[in-house]
């Protein structure tokens, strides 16, 4: 085990930040699909768009406002750090845009550490 720098203090990150997990609405419905970079949508993060990645700046699909409302979908500000929960488990890059994200990524969106 690693010792912690003095100044650092040990604890859970459940009770020393917010964590929102993403969520998918329906690929049926056409409606809440657009084309990513589309400036009229909120960009959807999936996995292949952090992969490799530091920092999340585009996206390949975009939702309409429908379908952020389909889902009561999650917005993260730039700063926020994403982490993958499922398949690429461990796979982390924060935004460099506001966004919202898939069901496969947690969202950590403020450290209420002093």
């Amino acid at each position: 085990m690693t010792l912690l720098p003095s100044h650092w203090e040990r604890g859970r990150i459940k009770w020393d930040t917010t964590m929102v997990a993403g969520a998918t609405p329906s690929t049926e419905d056409d409606s809440f699909w657009l084309e990513g970079g589309d400036p009229s949508g909120t960009p959807f993060v999936a996995i292949a768009d952090m992969s490799r990645r530091e920092c999340v700046s585009a996206t390949a699909k975009s939702l309409s406002s429908d379908g952020l409302k389909s889902r009561s979908m999650p917005l993260g500000e730039p700063g926020t750090l994403l982490f993958a929960m499922y398949a690429s488990v461990g796979e982390v890059a924060f935004l460099d845009i506001s966004a919202t994200w898939n069901q496969a990524l947690l969202g950590i969106t403020q450290c209420h550490l002093a």
